[in-house]
């Protein structure tokens, strides 16, 4: 019986990993489960019926393809975090109301530079609110930028090895292969060549075939979407004894410092030049990305915690909204 189902899997093994092929796709596109388990239970689903041995399922992990797109999520990670990407956009965006045009194209050639050298998904991840403030600014529709913000940023990843995780794959393909290894730019002629006639469609057809806004999308402020708290230094911090303006903190462009609170005494000014001690709590305005961040992070406490307050065991993150009509 055995021998059987053996014989049966291996004269319908192309069918079958087909099959499984599909799953996976349609369980990722349902989003029920996480895409990693996913993953995970069709490799397995692989080994278990024989169409791959073990040693062809862990040969994924010696693959030097998921090290380097790793490797790339982190230069991403240290270009976002460090507000580099964020400072050069707000640069542009104060000139966009006098040349907007000239700062759309600055915006998204700087786009579509940017996701040469990083991984474009999270390009676009940042440069969302920076195109609906520029959209804001230079009073362009949003849904005519956001959609060419994709493709500007797929296009700027075909211009390098590194620019998309897919080339990287096939680099790795070639050399199993025993092909040579690909340069990092031997595919940017080609590249440009196709983010040239890219370019060339954008500017020509986006404004017929992209729709106007309407009421469901508009640009917002780059003050909404802001939370306001307290950092607590912690005894253990690095960041303690030292200037504040010394610190990493002050320098991230999604934080804005407003005050430092010192027992019952509130600093308002010159905060640059205060030390830091124990126990010190900064008055910070931050959006959601930086307030998680901060949860994990060694120096600081986040939240509003009083001392002796039995709420220090323990944290949650509330997002609370005024409406407009509240008399405070």
């Amino acid at each position: 019986m055995l021998d059987l189902i053996r014989a049966t899997i291996g004269a319908y093994e192309a069918e079958i990993g087909l099959f499984i092929l599909a799953s996976m796709f349609v369980a990722f596109a349902m989003e029920r489960f996480p895409a990693a388990v996913v993953a995970i239970l069709g490799a397995c689903a692989f080994l278990f019926l024989g169409i791959i041995d073990s040693d062809g399922l862990f040969s994924s992990f010696s693959n030097t393809a998921p090290i380097t797109i790793g490797a790339m999520f982190i230069l991403s990670g240290a270009l976002l975090r460090t507000g580099t990407i964020d400072a050069i956009a707000g640069m542009i965006i104060r000139r966009a109301r006098k040349r907007p045009k000239l700062a759309v194209a600055e915006m998204f050639l700087g786009a579509y530079v940017a996701s040469a050298f990083m991984n474009n998904t999270p390009v676009v991840v940042v440069m969302i609110p920076i195109i609906l403030r520029l959209a804001r600014a230079t009073g362009f529709s949003a849904k005519k930028l956001l959609i060419p913000l994709s493709f500007v940023c797929i296009l700027g990843g075909t211009t390098t090895l590194i620019g998309t995780s897919t080339n990287l794959i096939v680099d790795a393909v070639a050399r199993d292969s025993g092909l040579e290894p690909f340069g990092i730019f031997e595919i940017t002629p080609y590249g440009l060549v196709a983010g040239l006639a890219g370019m060339i469609m954008l500017v020509l057809f986006s404004s017929w075939l992209l729709p106007s806004d309407d009421s469901s999308i508009r640009p917002t402020d780059s003050n909404e979407n802001m939370y306001l708290t307290e950092l607590t230094v912690r005894n253990a911090s690095a960041d303690k004894g030292k200037q504040l303006g010394d610190v990493a903190l002050s320098k991230r462009a999604n934080i804005s410092i407003k005050a430092i609170k010192r027992d019952d005494l509130f600093v308002r000014h010159d905060l640059d030049q205060v030390y830091l001690e124990p126990d010190d709590r900064i008055v910070v305005q931050l959006d959601l990305a930086e307030l998680m961040s901060l949860r994990t992070s060694d120096d600081y406490k986040v939240g509003i915690v009083r001392k002796g307050d039995p709420g220090a065991m323990g944290e949650e993150v509330v997002e609370a909204m005024i409406s407009p009509q509240h008399p405070s």
